[in-house]
C-alpha cells in the first residue's frame, strides 16, 4: 500500500529543520527503579539523585504519566570482608542503566550505562545506599544522555511519523480500531505530527457529528422571459371599404431551459464548509475515473483536512475496493485549505470498466469530523 500522505517526506524535511527546538521541549517521566535486591532505601535515594540530574537539563516531567520515560536498572555485585584492622567493610560495585523509551509502545530509543561503586564499613544495605547518594546529578554523562535521547526521539519520528499514520490507519480501516489508537497515542504532544495524530483518533474514535445536514441541489434556475403582445386597434379610414388587418407575426419559439444536474451533494455541515463538482471524467485508456472537486474552507477546526475517499459504488451497486480510491494519488492526504480559498481537489478511481460505469450511486468523503456524500453522478468517458 502506498504511504498513507505526503506527510512522510514533508514533516521529514520539517522534523530536521526544527529538530533542536522541538528536542529541547521534550522531557521525560522517571520510573521508579529496576533490579534485583535493591532497597526501598536505596531506591529512594537514587530516585533523588537522578530526579535532581535531569531536572538540571529541563528535562524532567514531574507526572508518571508522560509519553517518553526513563528507566533506571541497577545491578551490582558485593564483596563483604576486611581490610586491615577494619572489620565488616563491605563493597558494592555494578552498574546503573539508564534507558529513554516510549512509555505507551516501548520503544526504546537510547540507553547508557554509568559504572558506580561504593565501599562502607558496615552491611551491604548501607553500602548500597551510599552507592545512590555518592551519585553526582552534576555528572556530565547525564547531559549527555538527555541529549542523545531527544536527538533520537526526534530523529525517529521525523523518519516515521508517516509510516505510523498508514499503519494506524490501515489498521482502523481492517477493523482493529484498539490497536490503531494504541499506536497514535504513543505520538507525544512535542512531535511535529502531533496534530494530525489527534485528528485521525478523533476519526476512528467517532467523534460526535452535528445532524443538522442539508441537501445542495445542483439546480440553477433560469428566468423565462414571456413575450407580451399589445394590440392596437387601427384609427377609422375614410374609405368605405376597410383593408384587411395584416396578420400578426408568429410568436418566437422559447429557447429550453438548461436541464439541471441529476446529482446531488449532502454536506456534514454546510455552514463550516462548502463543496462542488467541478469535473466527471472516464479515462477509457487507463480504467480510471477522474473527479474534480472544489473545496472551501468556512469556520472548519483546522486549515489542513485529513482526507480520504472512503466508500464508491457504481449504478449497479458494486463497490470500488478501498485501495482503489485516491485522493492525490495517495489514499489519504493532508488538504491545504485556507479560509475562504477555493480550493481544487482530484480524486480518482482505478480498475473502473468503461463498459460496465456508467455513472456513480454513491460517494463518501470524510475528513475530521466532517463528510462529503455524493449521489448519482454521471461519468462523461472520453
Amino acid at each position: 500500500m502506498k504511504r498513507l500522505i505526503t506527510y512522510i517526506i514533508a514533516a521529514t524535511a520539517a522534523l530536521m529543520l526544527h529538530a533542536q527546538s522541538t528536542g529541547d521541549n521534550i522531557r521525560f517521566s522517571l520510573h521508579g527503579v529496576a533490579g534485583e535486591e535493591v532497597t526501598e532505601a536505596t531506591a529512594t535515594a537514587l530516585d533523588t539523585k537522578l530526579r535532581q540530574a535531569l531536572n538540571r537539563t529541563g528535562a524532567l516531567l514531574d507526572s508518571p504519566d508522560g509519553i517518553f520515560a526513563v528507566r533506571p536498572t541497577l545491578s551490582f555485585a558485593t564483596d563483604d570482608g576486611t581490610e586491615g584492622m577494619v572489620m565488616d567493610l563491605s563493597r558494592v560495585k555494578g552498574d546503573l542503566v539508564l534507558e529513554a523509551f516510549n512509555a505507551i509502545d516501548g520503544k526504546v530509543f537510547h540507553s547508557v550505562t554509568v559504572p558506580v561503586s561504593a565501599t562502607v564499613t558496615g552491611s551491604r544495605d548501607q553500602a548500597l545506599k551510599k552507592l545512590a547518594t555518592s551519585i553526582k546529578a552534576t555528572d556530565p554523562v547525564f547531559v549527555r544522555f538527555v541529549r542523545k535521547s531527544r536527538e533520537k526521539i526526534t530523529d525517529y519520528y521525523a523518519e516515521n511519523c508517516g509510516i505510523i499514520l498508514q499503519r494506524a490507519q490501515t489498521l482502523a480501516d481492517t477493523g482493529h480500531d484498539a490497536e490503531a489508537l494504541a499506536a497514535l497515542a504513543a505520538i507525544a504532544p512535542e512531535m511535529e505530527c502531533y496534530d494530525l495524530a489527534r485528528q485521525l483518533i478523533a476519526q476512528i474514535d467517532g467523534s460526535p457529528v452535528i445532524p443538522d445536514t442539508v441537501v445542495i441541489e445542483n439546480t440553477v434556475q433560469v428566468p423565462v422571459e414571456v413575450p407580451v403582445f399589445i394590440v392596437v386597434e387601427a384609427e377609422p379610414q375614410p374609405v368605405a371599404t376597410p383593408s384587411p388587418a395584416p396578420a400578426p407575426a408568429p410568436e418566437p419559439a422559447p429557447e429550453p431551459a438548461p436541464v439541471a444536474p441529476s446529482y446531488t451533494i449532502k454536506l456534514s455541515h454546510p455552514d463550516d464548509f462548502d463543496f462542488r463538482i467541478i469535473s466527471c471524467k472516464g479515462i477509457r485508456s487507463g480504467n480510471q475515473i477522474k473527479l474534480t472537486g472544489e473545496f472551501i474552507n468556512k469556520k472548519c477546526r483546522y486549515d489542513v483536512q485529513y482526507m480520504a475517499l472512503k466508500k464508491g459504488f457504481d449504478q449497479d451497486g458494486n463497490e470500488f475496493p478501498r485501495d482503489n480510491m485516491h485522493i492525490r494519488d495517495y489514499l489519504v492526504e493532508n488538504i491545504n485549505t485556507p479560509v475562504s480559498v477555493p480550493v481544487k481537489i482530484p480524486f480518482t478511481i482505478y480498475k473502473a470498466d468503461p463498459a460496465a460505469v456508467d455513472s456513480l450511486s454513491y460517494l463518501y468523503i470524510e475528513f475530521d469530523r466532517y463528510n462529503i456524500e455524493i449521489r448519482n453522478l454521471p461519468i462523461a468517458w472520453e
